[in-house]
């Protein structure tokens, strides 16, 4: 993925600093102009987490009491996303602070805000075991050949 691609795909925004972020396994993360993320998906899988992102991280936000990204589709092909960047530090700079606390406490909210709260249906236990089998068949595909 390019910065042309970037520019492309989010002309509203002025691109004049654009840097890509490593780690993503599915997709390619940009940071735009120090204010914006840009998320490109690499393949089917991530067209879809993305769209599902784009759907229920709205519906998720108020029931969490931290900030949550608000993404908004720009593009479905190839399928992107923006969002405003969280403003923060990194877990990995702050080895020492109360992180830990605070992602068991975001886990324990976010459990316990049942699907049906926000508006999607609960999946069954054999729904659940078909998208595990699936996804598991998925990352044999990629991990397995390497």
């Amino acid at each position: 993925m390019t910065v042309e691609l970037v520019k492309q795909l989010v002309p509203r925004l002025a691109c004049d600093r654009v840097v890509r972020l490593e780690g993503g396994w599915t997709s390619d993360t940009f940071e735009v102009d120090g204010a914006w993320i840009v998320q490109i998906a690499r393949s089917a899988y991530a067209a879809t987490t993305l769209r599902h992102q784009v759907s229920v991280l709205p519906r998720r936000a108020p029931h969490l009491g931290v900030t949550v990204p608000s993404p908004e589709l720009v593009s479905d092909e190839p399928t992107a996303i923006l969002y405003r960047k969280l403003e923060g530090q990194s877990c990995d700079e702050v080895p020492d602070g109360t992180w830990p606390e605070q992602l068991g406490r975001l886990l324990r909210r976010l459990h316990d805000v049942s699907p049906s709260q926000i508006g999607l249906e609960p999946v069954g236990p054999e729904a659940l075991r078909e998208r595990h089998r699936i996804a598991c068949d998925r990352i044999r595909g990629s991990v397995v050949p390497r």
